[in-house]
């Protein structure tokens, strides 16, 4: 309340660390206006992909959008790891239970993304 009395109802749009605690995180979210725009900002490469559950909760909590900072350096992770957000955070799925019926080469039986939840990066292991 105090921001918006101080810019004249003029801020419209908040950044904020979606890495706090989750009642944290919905508490803020909760206070600002509801017509305003409200961007949470993630660590990469966390463990279990656990970046990804925390942008599902901040979109449910009322978050308009989530960028995952530092997601792209230019290594030869950038587009694996960019598949693996975009497939995380847009996908209507189940984060419980993947059941895709695709084939091994598809669906990560093979040693892709999706065959392991407890993806190993290189750039956080260096």
């Amino acid at each position: 309340k105090r921001v918006m009395e101080f810019t004249g109802d003029a801020a419209d749009a908040f950044w904020l660390n979606g890495n706090n605690d989750d009642a944290a995180v919905q508490k803020l979210v909760e206070m600002l206006p509801k017509s305003s725009l409200c961007i949470a900002s993630l660590r990469p490469m966390q463990p279990d992909g656990a970046e990804i559950e925390q942008g599902r909760k901040c979109r449910t909590y009322g978050c308009s959008s989530v960028v995952v900072e530092e997601a792209c350096v230019g290594d030869s992770e950038d587009i694996e790891y960019s598949q693996f957000l975009v497939n995380g955070l847009t996908s209507k799925a189940s984060s419980e239970f993947k059941f895709s019926g695709l084939t091994g080469s598809t669906n990560g039986h093979f040693g892709g993304v999706q065959a392991n939840n407890q993806v190993k990066w290189k750039r956080v292991q260096q």
